[in-house]
């Protein structure tokens, strides 16, 4: 007897996500193990080093991440004992703080940073309509997941301040420019939340 899930399309999809997100683990582990890094800790290296003009603090890293502010502060502690990141209280409120890369943090996220080369090398053999399809319905599934609090908050473009759209016509008015399905961000730098 089938199992039902293992027939309905959804479920096949989820199953598909679901591999290609171990393999995404597997590979982050790989890079990070021998730097005597967890996963979370080189994502955060990562995450620092994308975003470096934005200020970064244990709240906002754990949302990104999606972990708990206890697993960010930990991996926090670990890192800034490594000398990997600094932090800086923020003026305006002593309880919360500021992390951002030293050199040497630089440096070994960058190492980090390669860990989907491989990945993303095989999604350029997909033909090109082939890509812009599966990235659209990427970015629509995400959006769906987001209204329905699954996920929180990316820095998405269809949350962001600066978007808007006419008809089928995207627009980022902050580039002031019209936007493709393909130059849809999932993790704007630039992102701002609606006020």
């Amino acid at each position: 007897m089938s199992n039902e899930k293992n027939d309905k399309l959804e479920y096949k999809i989820l199953h598909g996500l679901e591999k290609i997100s171990d393999l995404l683990k597997n590979q982050l582990w790989q890079k990070s193990h021998p730097l005597k890094l967890s996963p979370i800790q080189a994502k955060i290296l990562n995450y620092l080093l994308l975003n470096s003009e934005k200020k970064s603090t244990n709240s906002k890293l754990a949302d990104e991440l999606m972990v708990t502010r206890a697993t960010i502060t930990d991996s926090l502690k670990l890192l800034e004992s490594k000398d990997f990141i600094s932090s800086e209280k923020d003026p305006n409120d002593k309880r919360s703080s500021f992390f951002s890369l030293t050199a040497l943090g630089k440096t070994v996220a960058k190492e980090t940073l390669t860990y989907d080369i491989e990945l993303a090398s095989s999604i350029t053999k997909l033909e090109p309509q082939s890509q812009e399809k599966l990235y659209s319905g990427l970015v629509t599934f995400i959006k769906e997941l987001q209204e329905y609090d699954l996920i929180s908050a990316q820095r998405i473009c269809f949350t962001c301040k600066y978007y808007s759209k006419n008809e089928d016509q995207h627009y980022c008015n902050l580039l002031k420019s019209e936007l493709k399905n393909t130059e849809i961000q999932i993790n704007c730098p630039e992102h701002e939340a609606p006020q």
